[in-house]
């Protein structure tokens, strides 16, 4: 049976009445300074390599997505579709590369910061 989180905060506060307050203020100070310090090293060290990670994701998924659009705008052309529908999936196909090669050229620049 576990306790109740209200008889378990008053327990730890009766613990914490036990030492004077100076004494207190020096403990909880410094615990919150080394993790204050703590976050503002390893907080940084953790998001880069993610940010990287998630621009390589992102650009692979639009590089993906822009090859197929490529080949499907290439059949359209071939079979003898209108030139206008060839040439708005061609935008579209050049947007959705260009977005990949930028993006990986985004995450390049983050790594190397």
């Amino acid at each position: 049976m576990s306790p109740h989180p209200e008889s378990l905060i008053d327990g730890i506060a009766t613990r914490l009445q036990r030492f004077p307050p100076p004494l207190l203020n020096l403990i909880l100070g410094s615990m919150l300074s080394k993790a204050r310090t703590f976050a503002q090293h390893v907080v940084p060290a953790v998001i880069k390599p993610l940010r990287v990670l998630w621009n390589e994701m992102i650009g692979f998924v639009y590089l993906v997505f822009g090859v197929i659009v490529s080949f499907r705008v290439w059949r359209e052309h071939e079979s003898g579709e209108s030139p206008g529908m060839v040439a708005m999936g061609s935008g579209f196909a050049a947007i959705l590369l260009y977005f990949g090669v930028t993006s990986f050229l985004r995450a390049r620049k983050i790594n190397r910061t």
